[in-house]
């Protein structure tokens, strides 16, 4: 009795099998078509990417590029390779936490990021402290790359907040950006006992 209802489930599952393989075979056609129209758009959105942050990467350091590794067909394991150079006539190498030093990550972070402006469909960015460790020329380049490109009423960007406990004199500013200095600590006087206080970062 055992062996019939076993035979009987055996040959269900059987009879299951053409319609598994046509539903297989039709999930693969439209994976195929879903493929060949988002690759192309994702490649066109990768080498704006890569175009803007060779160019900023040109201004600040020596070079960048940004690629697409699509070596397997499994998405999840698709990911962007970013190079970078620092000095002059040095090869670019993949961009990673140990061979490059502190301000050289927030470097090529701060312009990645930046070239990532007009792209996306985000509100705004919050930046913490992304100056650190970089050297005052890499600063005073990122700094005017952000603004720049934050400011530009051509470009469709986010709003951009850069919050940092220090800035450099001199740095390049815009108009259209805020900025707010905020004095908090133990140590701040009252107001009322320093009231030019009231007056600083007001603008002509």
């Amino acid at each position: 009795e055992l062996l019939e209802v076993n035979r009987g489930k055996i040959q269900k599952l059987g009879n299951l099998i053409p319609e598994l393989e046509n539903a297989r075979d039709e999930t693969q056609v439209e994976l195929k078509r879903i493929h060949d129209e988002w690759k192309p758009e994702l490649e066109k959105i990768i080498q704006i990417v890569d175009t803007d942050f060779g160019a900023n990467m040109r201004v600040v350091a020596s070079g960048g590029s940004v690629t697409l590794d699509h070596g397997t067909p499994d998405y999840s394991k698709w990911k962007l390779i970013i190079k970078v150079s620092f000095r002059d006539a040095e090869e670019l190498t993949q961009f990673n936490g140990a061979q490059h030093s502190g301000g050289e990550k927030s470097t090529t972070t701060a312009v990645f990021l930046n070239s990532l402006q007009g792209l996306t469909n985000t509100p705004f960015r919050i930046v913490d402290e992304i100056n650190q460790g970089m050297d005052a020329m890499n600063e005073r380049n990122a700094h005017k790359l952000i603004v720049t490109k934050a400011t530009d009423p051509d470009i469709k960007a986010s709003q951009y907040f850069l919050i940092t406990p220090k800035l450099l004199t001199g740095l390049h500013y815009s108009a259209r950006m805020s900025i707010h200095c905020i004095f908090a600590g133990k140590w701040t006087p009252m107001f009322k006992d320093e009231a030019s206080f009231l007056e600083m970062g007001v603008s002509d």
